[in-house]
């Protein structure tokens, strides 16, 4: 479980997250710690999302399955809440049946601008049959569906995901109260998203982390991103749970550990040939990195039409734009191909 929460307006988005990974078969707290934000620059605009519910599938957390499907391509928001909502329905939906009821409920959240627009969009399998501003009375669904609500330019939205129920009575007549406004500076309002995670950690201590993580955004395409900014109350925050940027389809996480891997290794000192040639290495295979697809996404080729599943990326001894993939109509063999014109579906 988690909690999730997001304020968006005209005049910035402004988000937070725990870091809280929960057994729900054993009952108890995982002891790793997991990412549950991302700051996506999209074809259309920029978004900050994040999500509560099941934060783990068997070993492969979540978040890993986010970058995963949305590293390698560039997307639109809209295609990236429906990439998010067709992996959702293929791989979380299943585990989240064979959980007790009350662990079911799962949303992904961005609050975005398209264009300049604010809007929040959701990816849940719950349907939203009343809400006010205290309370909200939700049907479960057995899939997962999209929902957009565009943003006025005199209104705000607050959106409370995961243990909303455990959030203060105040918590969201707060965030409603605040949406709209402008805030003097942009750390107090994400002071406000912490207290408010903090109060509820107090309530759900087994399910809601004490530590989040915070975030603002605005539309502005010329503005340099901002960075997350935590909230430890005084304890550590692990580096495994820093929140993750995707630029265009590229993880440029992953592209800065491989050159931080080969700095950190090398004997070679800065501007000698050994070290050039081995920061031009390090740098090819943090770029390969950077734009992996996952080795079983679906895909179809824009060029043929032809359908298929991702098997090898990077490949052994090939170029940075050669990928693996095994076609429909042979699956057991394995054609090297340009991924110019690969398409992920999902």
């Amino acid at each position: 479980m988690t909690l999730a929460l997001t304020v968006v307006s005209r005049h910035g988005i402004w988000q937070s997250s725990d870091i809280r990974l929960y057994d729900a078969v054993a009952q108890k707290p995982a002891r790793d710690r997991s990412t549950k934000q991302f700051r996506l620059e999209l074809q259309d605009g920029v978004a900050l999302a994040t999500y509560a519910g099941v934060g783990r599938l068997g070993t492969t957390h979540v978040s890993d399955l986010i970058v995963d499907l949305l590293r390698g391509q560039q997307r639109t928001i809209h295609g990236t809440l429906a990439a998010l909502a067709a992996v959702a329905n293929d791989r979380i939906a299943p585990v989240l049946r064979g959980l007790p009821p009350k662990y079911r409920m799962h949303v992904f959240v961005l609050g975005a601008f398209r264009q300049g627009a604010p809007l929040l969009g959701e990816v849940r399998n719950v349907d939203v049959i009343r809400q006010t501003a205290a309370q909200t009375w939700v049907t479960p669904r057995s899939d997962f569906t999209v929902s957009i609500t565009p943003i006025g330019d005199r209104e705000g939205i607050a959106s409370i995901a995961g243990m909303r129920s455990s959030v203060p009575p105040g918590g969201l007549a707060l965030l409603n109260r605040l949406s709209a406004r402008k805030p003097r500076k942009n750390e107090d309002r994400l002071a406000v998203l912490a207290s408010i995670n903090e109060w509820t950690s107090r309530i759900a201590p087994e399910l809601v982390s004490r530590e989040c993580w915070t975030w603002h955004a605005t539309g502005r395409w010329e503005k340099r991103p901002e960075e997350p900014r935590a909230f430890a109350w005084g304890g550590n925050m692990p580096t495994s749970s820093r929140p993750r940027v995707l630029t265009h389809g590229l993880d440029f996480h992953a592209m800065m550990e491989s050159m931080s891997q080969f700095m950190k290794s090398t004997q070679a000192k800065f501007g000698e040939p050994d070290y050039v040639a081995g920061m031009s290495e390090a740098s090819r295979r943090g770029l390969e990195l950077a734009r992996r697809l996952e080795p079983g996404l679906h895909i179809h080729d824009e060029a043929t039409g032809r359908r298929g599943i991702v098997t090898l990326d990077p490949v052994p001894g090939g170029e940075v734009n050669d990928i693996g993939i095994g076609w429909d109509s042979n699956p057991t063999t394995t054609e090297i191909v340009n991924r110019a014109s690969i398409v992920v579906d999902y």
